[in-house]
């Protein structure tokens, strides 16, 4: 497959150092995270901070001031379980991720517009009810088979280099570039969980794959990630596209995991047997009639909302978790469990007022940092 002739982007290092940039970049990252001693630290003398940043970009550069420029510092990670796997996740300083979020604030509008529709998770409006809504309208369509894969270890053994090379089929800024991999110092193999640049650029990393399997015409496709369902009525075609992706991940230096399928969907006969199986992907099932939550998730949420039955007080971030759970039920035909095991044990409303009083507070702190960036602004 040829690809056609992309436009490349040029001028996006000084781009970084634009003001409305840096101050847009802050306003997304300090969401959440004011009492924390390094915001307080730098919104105290914020000018200062704002021309040091500027400083620093403009030093990141080959032949920069090496005492100047961006670096690191040394991580270690700390690991957690989440879903049954071992996820090691890194917590860079508020100053590090400051610089990401700068980055991504130029790179963003150029991944989105070069990203395929149906490419889900880290980006804005695309998240798992977006892919879930476009399974459940081809589902309801009707058709025979589905291949289910998933990339082994995708975020630990995507190398730099990898990222690096596809980042420069579209970007004419070698500038850039060195920033970018000063930001990913530590870390030549992997993007490292935890940062904010990471599920940008492995979606990024993942656009060539998206055009591959469309290029093959399935009936249907999605991403989530690192995971995909393909369908299609020819099983064979099916069999024929997961060869390709295969093909495409190795030139990635990436590969599958051993457990893809290529399956039946659900079917009942006309003699009442069902054969086949349901699609389980982004944390739902769908049977095509209707659509579930996946069980250990309906399991995580009763226990959640049963813990919150007990509690004395409840805090904002657990009010926050229970409501985004609940959506969770809201978007699927799980009607039964919410009113046998969570409706009687918690008070949405009650849990709404705690999260309005969190926000309108968070509002009131926002408006005065926005004001005094906008009088600073004025100000240069």
């Amino acid at each position: 497959m040829i690809e056609p002739k992309l436009r490349r982007y040029k001028y996006l290092w000084a781009k970084c150092q634009d003001r409305d940039v840096i101050l847009a970049a802050w306003r997304k990252l300090r969401k959440g995270k004011t009492k924390r001693r390094e915001v307080q630290i730098i919104e105290a003398d914020f000018d200062h901070y704002v021309d040091l940043m500027i400083e620093t970009l403009k030093e990141t550069r080959p032949g920069g001031d090496p005492e100047k420029q961006f670096t690191p510092s040394i991580k270690t990670g700390r690991v957690i379980y989440e879903h049954g796997k071992e996820r090691r996740i890194y917590c860079p300083s508020i100053w590090e991720q400051w610089v990401h979020h700068i980055v991504v604030q130029v790179l963003s509008p150029i991944i989105t517009k070069h990203a395929y529709r149906y490419s889900c998770g880290s980006m804005p409006n695309r998240g798992s009810i977006y892919g879930k809504r476009y399974m459940e309208r081809l589902t309801r369509k009707g058709f025979r088979h589905f291949a289910k894969l998933d990339i082994r270890h995708f975020f630990n053994n995507v190398r730099l280099d990898v990222v690096i090379k596809e980042l420069e089929a579209l970007i004419e800024d070698s500038w850039l570039i060195y920033l970018i991999r000063r930001i990913f110092l530590q870390f030549p193999k992997g993007l490292p969980l935890g940062f904010y640049i990471s599920q940008w650029l492995a979606n990024f990393v993942l656009r060539r794959l998206d055009r591959i399997v469309l290029d093959e015409k399935p009936m249907g496709f999605v991403r989530y990630m690192d995971d995909m369902v393909v369908i299609d009525n020819n099983k064979r075609h099916l069999h024929q596209i997961v060869v390709l992706i295969k093909k495409m991940l190795g030139s990635l230096r990436l590969k599958l995991k051993d457990n893809w399928t290529v399956a039946r969907f659900i079917y009942k006969k006309k003699n009442g047997q069902v054969i086949g199986r349901p699609i389980d992907f982004m944390g739902f099932v769908f049977t095509g009639k209707n659509t579930i939550l996946r069980k250990s998730i309906m399991i995580r949420a009763t226990r959640f909302a049963r813990k919150l039955s007990h509690a004395a007080i409840i805090s904002s971030r657990q009010a926050l978790s229970m409501v985004s759970r609940a959506g969770w039920f809201k978007h699927t035909d799980t009607r039964y469990i919410w009113e046998k095991y969570i409706k009687g044990r918690i008070n949405i409303k009650a849990l709404k007022n705690i999260i309005s009083k969190y926000q309108r507070r968070l509002n009131d702190e926002n408006k005065m940092v926005r004001g005094a960036l906008q009088l600073q602004a004025g100000a240069v």
